[in-house]
């Protein structure tokens, strides 16, 4: 082989040999298993500044509006500040309720929305959430996944372990 063939080879080389030691840096370090750490109804979740607990799932009778059939799910939950400083808990409403793959989300329900962005110290407040799931789903039980926001501390501690955490309720 001629001299600029054989430089073309070894700078080939070279240049693999550098974007493989830059894709391993770039990706050690990242987790490898993902973990859902499931409670059951009832149980207390200690989140990173609050206790959860989910205290009933029940299933109301199918509603049509607008040519959709529903059933309400209703979802009773306490959350109990346990730090001593104020605290946001508002992502509690945003969490997801999940039949394997298909998930459904809400903003219906009852709750105060002031003490959820500013949950004073060793307070407690109500939720009721009301998520209306196809009819198909009717007596099924669902999971509902908590948003990673609150458990931050849990989530970072167990990124740095290699696994992804999440925490779901079995209802």
């Amino acid at each position: 082989m001629s001299k600029k063939k054989w430089i073309l080879v070894i700078l080939s080389v070279m240049l693999v040999i550098a974007w493989g030691f830059r894709v391993y840096q770039v990706n050690a370090g990242v987790a490898t298993e993902y973990k859902i750490k499931t409670y059951k109804l009832g149980e207390e979740i200690k989140l990173d500044n609050a206790i959860l607990q989910i205290k009933s799932a029940s299933y109301g009778k199918t509603e049509v509006e607008n040519n959709y059939k529903s059933v309400p799910l209703t979802l009773e939950m306490e959350v109990r500040n346990i730090s001593d400083k104020k605290i946001d808990v508002m992502h509690l409403i945003t969490a997801k309720l999940g039949y394997g793959l298909e998930y459904f989300q809400t903003r219906d329900g009852n709750f105060d929305v002031e003490k959820l962005r500013s949950l004073k110290p060793d307070m407690s407040t109500n939720i009721v959430l009301i998520y209306h799931v196809s009819p198909k789903y009717n007596g099924k039980t669902p999971k509902i996944y908590l948003n990673q926001h609150l458990y931050e501390k849990k989530v970072v501690d167990s990124y740095k372990e290699g696994v992804r955490l999440g925490i779901a309720v079995q209802l």
